[in-house]
């Protein structure tokens, strides 16, 4: 089943047969539960893997007592977990649709929203339809330089000549040869040349990570084989009548009628580069001369075959205007976050890059959350010394900040009245120590420093002595036993100019206790406020050396002189904002939502309308009710969201008039929307038609509270249940034909008389039209009976409308 890829994986098969493994708790090991303990079965301060969740067995053996306690532990989160995310994700997923249901594509390509705002320029930045692009490899990027000779090089040292043979027929090298051989040669390096630097921007701009999948509407290499099979080409005996000119041209001329954006704007013309970019790089390194003619050996034909399916294919891929693409991307974003893990904390080998994930972080990011559970900063360092781990070091060092409390290892006040006779065994070093004249406290106080978190830190007692005695100058002084053997030790005493007038007793042993704490807690030794912890980690892709910081202080980071402020990023949206940005924020907001999905597929350009969404008024809104009713969008979408009394309240006090042209909106009215089919208006010119006589039937409605009777009709009036109607009918063809009697408030003698003319044919009453209306007039109930209720009545209409047509032929 795993080699199959139905069900399971090898960490399934492991715990089978292996071990079961940690069991995990809110990401970390099983907590004490007990006092010291995690099970009353363990001695106290047990820190052994069993005692803390590690089952040691696998299933086949069975587990432990206390292994199955602990396993069950964690299954017991999962069952909460998935009771608990199912109303998140329903939530976030409304809130989503919510937002963008009335995105839609326009005529000119646009995506705009209800009030003709526009969202973007070109749906997903190349205005394709996300149900037909298909991932797929982009070779050029990740063949290594011995293959890319292969496929793309030309050797000209060889005898040209013998160029082609075996491999192209004898007319197409013949035609080969007739061209100059500079322009030939120019020609091919060219080619080869454009693609070397296609894939040099791709490594560096676009597929930065190294991937080499992208999402294309076209597979070439699939149309490759189709065109062999459909042709009856054998790559490995065949001909091919191309040469590599006439090849290249075509390909040329096939990517320049791929037309996404239309104009000569400039940024028309930068906005069809841009769109076709990806796909334009994709066709010429799959159909470069040298490998249409050498490895595929195709043809003619077949090389014209396949330029028309990628023509038909591309236009076909194309999105269509009226395509509510805001309601699909809410959709396609929100059912994966159903897959989601509530809690993830995602490691990737470093304990200390722990980062939120799953649904809080997508929560955080579509809520814009100024606090967030885990800042972090992603710091590259100077590009002269990113390779070097010394200085990597040397620059982490330099970033966290330190205080004074991550290097004691105890602290003690005694009575020492005298440095120069010190009662303190370890701290005769101070009698060779100069003391300024001061009045000073008969109490000292001592921190005791660990030896090792200095030399991480990069300090020394000098250091740490000159930042006390610079912060608290007229408070305390401060010695050191730098040099010395032992631990290294810091003694502080407070200190005060004589003063009679004062009223702090300088020998109060409180005053140290209180400067104990404060000192503990607040002295600043070095590094950047805000950044907790850094670590360092080598880029798989790269091998560059990048710091990861705890905590966030972007500013004072990329004022740092030592980083390079060009790459360094952090998770925090507000503050990319608030420094950067509406384009960087906006950014960042996809890059987040990328790393939230992780591997699950969902296609960039639903993430990407939602980013734009959240951006696109030059601020940031949250997908939220503070976002989404803050948008200037009608007062009944407003109130189909969250709040609704409020926001009716307001939009009555402020007299608010509602267009009804959002889609919530009409669906509240029971009106058809501006979607979809209905996104156009239908003109319909009934001049234009054939019409044949007796053969065609054109019916037109004319809506009027009275009744308009055009000059050539002639007007009759009849009673209807003792209502008054006015009826027309049309003059006849010959002044001495007879008109019907419709004066009448008989339903069965008009129905009959009218009988009696349809389904004769020999009849001299002959009628350009022919009238159906109902027995009430335009102002009474449209639900009142027909009076011509007859099978040739090809129309029936509200009592606000007539109609009327060529008279039926006699044979219906």
């Amino acid at each position: 089943m795993v080699n199959a890829g139905s069900k399971g994986n090898l960490v399934n098969i492991s715990q089978i047969i292996a071990t079961v493994g940690q069991q995990n708790i809110e990401g970390k090991r099983i907590k004490y539960g007990f006092k010291d303990r995690t099970l009353p079965h363990f001695t106290k301060f047990d820190f052994g893997l069993e005692s803390r969740g590690f089952c040691i067995h696998n299933y086949l053996q069975g587990l432990t007592p206390t292994e199955f306690f602990f396993h069950s532990m964690a299954g017991r989160e999962g069952i909460i977990d998935t009771a608990c995310k199912t109303a998140d994700t329903g939530y976030i997923q409304r809130r989503l649709c919510k937002s963008m249901e009335s995105h839609s594509i326009q005529y000119d390509g646009t995506v705009r929203d209800s009030l003709n705002q526009i969202i973007q320029f070109l749906y997903g930045g190349d205005g394709m339809d996300p149900s037909s692009l298909e991932s797929q490899k982009l070779t050029l990027v990740s063949d290594n330089e011995e293959e890319f000779i292969n496929k793309y090089h030309y050797d000209f040292s060889i005898d040209m000549n013998h160029f082609g043979l075996g491999v192209m027929t004898e007319r197409a090298i013949e035609d080969f040869l007739d061209i100059d051989f500079l322009k030939i040669k120019h020609i091919l390096v060219t080619e080869e040349q454009l693609l070397r630097e296609y894939r040099d921007f791709l490594k560096k701009e676009i597929l930065i990570d190294g991937s080499n999948m992208v999402c294309l509407p076209i597979n070439i290499q699939r149309l490759i084989k189709t065109a062999q099979n459909i042709h009856h080409i054998h790559p490995m005996s065949d001909k091919s009548n191309l040469h590599h000119v006439e090849v290249i041209q075509k390909v040329r001329e096939l990517v320049n009628s791929l037309i996404v954006v239309k104009g000569d704007e400039t940024i028309a013309i930068e906005s069809q580069y841009n769109a076709t970019l990806l796909l334009k790089i994709y066709v010429y390194s799959n159909l470069s001369s040298k490998q249409v003619v050498f490895e595929h050996r195709l043809t003619n034909k077949a090389l014209n075959w396949i330029i028309g399916e990628i023509k038909d294919k591309f236009y076909h891929s194309m999105a269509t205007p009226g395509e509510m693409v805001g309601a699909i991307a809410g959709q396609s974003i929100g059912e994966p976050s159903t897959q989601m893990t509530l809690n993830t904390f995602h490691y990737a080998g470093v304990s200390a890059k722990n980062v939120t994930l799953g649904v809080p972080r997508l929560n955080e990011i579509m809520n814009l959350s100024a606090i967030i559970q885990t800042p972090q900063i992603k710091v590259h360092v100077e590009e002269t010394a990113k390779f070097d781990r010394d200085h990597a070091k040397d620059v982490q060092s330099q970033l966290e900040y330190t205080s004074i409390r991550k290097l004691i290892k105890r602290t003690e006040i005694q009575y020492d009245p005298k440095d120069s006779q010190s009662l303190i065994d370890d701290d005769h070093w101070i009698r060779y120590a100069e003391s300024p004249n001061k009045r000073k406290s008969k109490f000292v106080l001592r921190f005791i420093l660990d030896h090792m978190q200095l030399i991480n830190k990069d300090l020394s007692l000098g250091n740490i002595c000159q930042c006390i005695n610079e912060q608290f100058s007229e408070m305390l002084i401060a010695h050191s036993n730098e040099g010395c053997s032992g631990d290294p030790i810091i003694r502080i005493r407070a200190i005060k100019n004589y003063n009679k007038k004062s009223h702090i007793k300088l020998n109060d042993m409180r005053i140290l206790l209180h400067l104990e704490l404060y000192i503990f807690n607040n002295l600043r030794l070095k590094g950047i406020e805000g950044i907790t912890r850094v670590v360092m980690d080598k880029d798989a892709h790269s091998k560059e050396w990048i710091l990861y910081t705890e905590g966030s202080n972007y500013l004072d980071i990329l004022n740092y002189e030592r980083v390079n402020f060009k790459k360094t990023v952090t998770n925090n949206i507000i503050e990319t904002f608030n420094i950067l940005g509406v384009e960087a924020s906006r950014q960042l907001i996809l890059d987040e939502l990328s790393k939230v999905y992780g591997d699950t597929y969902i296609n960039s350009h639903h993430l990407q309308l939602l980013a734009d969404t959240m951006s696109h008024y030059g601020e940031l809104r949250a997908v939220s009710r503070y976002g989404i009713c803050k948008a200037p969008t009608g007062t009944l979408m407003r109130a189909s969201y969250e709040q609704t009394v409020d926001v009716l309240y307001d939009s009555a006090i402020f007299a608010e008039k509602d267009k009804m042209e959002d889609v919530s909106s009409n669906i509240i009215a029971g009106r058809f929307s501006r979607i979809g089919t209905g996104f156009c208006d239908m003109s319909f010119d009934s001049a234009c038609l054939p019409v044949e006589a007796n053969n065609s039937f054109v019916l037109e409605a004319i809506q009027s509270p009275t009744w308009s009777i055009d000059q050539d009709y002639e007007t009759k009036e009849i009673e209807v249940n003792n209502e008054p109607v006015d009826a027309f009918m049309a003059s006849p063809m010959q002044s001495d034909d007879e008109f019907v009697d419709v004066e009448s408030t008989d339903d069965d003698k008009l129905t009959n008389e009218f009988d009696k003319w349809f389904n004769d044919p020999s009849s001299d009453t002959i009628f350009d039209h022919y009238i159906t209306f109902d027995t009430a007039s335009p102002m009474l109930e449209p639900t009142s009976p027909m009076l011509f209720d007859h099978p040739n009545t090809k129309s029936i209409v509200t009592p606000a409308y007539i109609s009327y047509g060529p008279r039926p032929p006699s044979e219906t």
